[in-house]
């Protein structure tokens, strides 16, 4: 568990939507589920530094109806395709309001990311009456280190 100094450390990683994937209703607010099906990628977190997760956490813009959603957060190492670990599961029922939070601590410092590590934000379970709008976010913990310490990290000449 990490200190009281740890905790002032906390630090959002910036989420890339995927573009390649054809979701025509997804914008700066976030994904509208009812133009999602299961397995769409909504996008990614690209790690920057060496790092511990805190907690995957889903915003609720708009409420969901329908069906319950679950949205999977997955480690992928640089030049694979597969997960490496699991960072979160988030389920999100049924009428779940807007403004509301969800969020997930299964990998609280148990999964530590490397620089160039993705978190892959994946529907992975959307009804096809599923509606609402959710943003994926994820929250973690910068492990404080030299470059010289880290084996990804190479000085240019």
């Amino acid at each position: 568990m990490p200190s009281a100094m740890d905790m002032n450390h906390l630090t959002a990683l910036p989420f890339q939507q995927n573009d390649i994937t054809a979701i025509p209703e997804k914008g700066y607010h976030g994904f509208d589920l009812d133009a999602m099906s299961d397995g769409d990628i909504m996008g990614a977190f690209f790690v920057p530094f060496k790092c511990d997760v805190w907690q995957s956490i889903l915003h609720v813009v708009e409420v969901i109806a329908g069906a319950e959603a679950v949205i999977q957060f997955a480690k992928q190492t640089l030049g694979t395709e597969t997960d490496a670990a699991t960072v979160g599961a988030i389920t999100v029922p049924l009428t779940t309001a807007a403004g509301k939070c969800m969020y997930d601590n299964v990998a609280r410092m148990s999964v530590s990311l490397d620089q160039g590590d993705w978190v892959i934000v994946t529907a992975t379970t959307v009804a096809s009456t599923t509606t609402g709008i959710v943003q994926p976010g994820l929250i973690v913990v910068p492990n404080l280190e030299i470059e010289a310490n880290i084996s990804d990290m190479v000085e240019t000449a």
